[in-house]
């Protein structure tokens, strides 16, 4: 689990970060909102038809075929003045019921694609296992193709190069990992 407000890892059963002090009771207050049954897309801001939430779940499911070690999302909000795209989506990720994954696949695999809808931002929020294998610079890169779309406010292409430049970068990052593997002898 990471903390909503400084994004660093913290215990499930924290009362409050570690790292910046923030209370998690007192989270509760900005992102509450966001809880919830999730899913797969999570359409929190409600800017997406049906026929698009079709599209990107099949998006997700191509995605989720290659790498089926990950819960994949995709989540759009609308947030408040007070909050941010990272914290919404820590939340999201620490906080939804999203039914029927394992809460342990979801802290530690999950991946989730945020679009905030207003302000016309993306992020990458994941689960503390990927941290080893993903930079920042990484995953900002992998997205940064969404931008344009989101000025436009092509939500489904948005999600589209999103995905993409995440896949990419997960298989690269997986080549990597068997590369490692294998020199220690621990792959054959």
């Amino acid at each position: 689990m990471r903390c909503p407000q400084c994004i660093e890892p913290i215990h499930a059963t924290a009362v409050s970060c570690p790292h910046c002090g923030i209370s998690v009771r007192s989270l509760t207050k900005y992102y509450d909102s966001l809880r919830g049954v999730g899913r797969r897309i999570y359409d929190a801001a409600g800017v997406l038809r049906v026929k698009e939430r079709k599209v990107i779940e099949q998006m997700i499911h191509r995605a989720e075929r290659e790498f089926p070690q990950l819960f994949l999302g995709c989540v759009t909000v609308a947030l408040k003045d007070h909050q941010t795209i990272q914290g919404a989506g820590v939340w999201m990720l620490n906080q939804a019921d999203f039914g029927e994954m394992e809460e342990t696949v979801l802290s530690g695999g999950g991946y989730l694609l945020v679009i905030e809808v207003e302000r016309r931002q993306c992020c990458v929020i994941h689960g503390l296992l990927l941290d080893p294998y993903l930079e920042p610079e990484q995953t900002f890169q992998a997205i940064s193709g969404a931008h344009p779309y989101l000025l436009e406010r092509d939500y489904v292409q948005s999600f589209q190069m999103m995905l993409d430049g995440s896949c990419a970068l997960l298989r690269r990052c997986a080549r990597r990992s068997r590369g490692i593997l294998k020199k220690k002898g621990l792959l054959a």
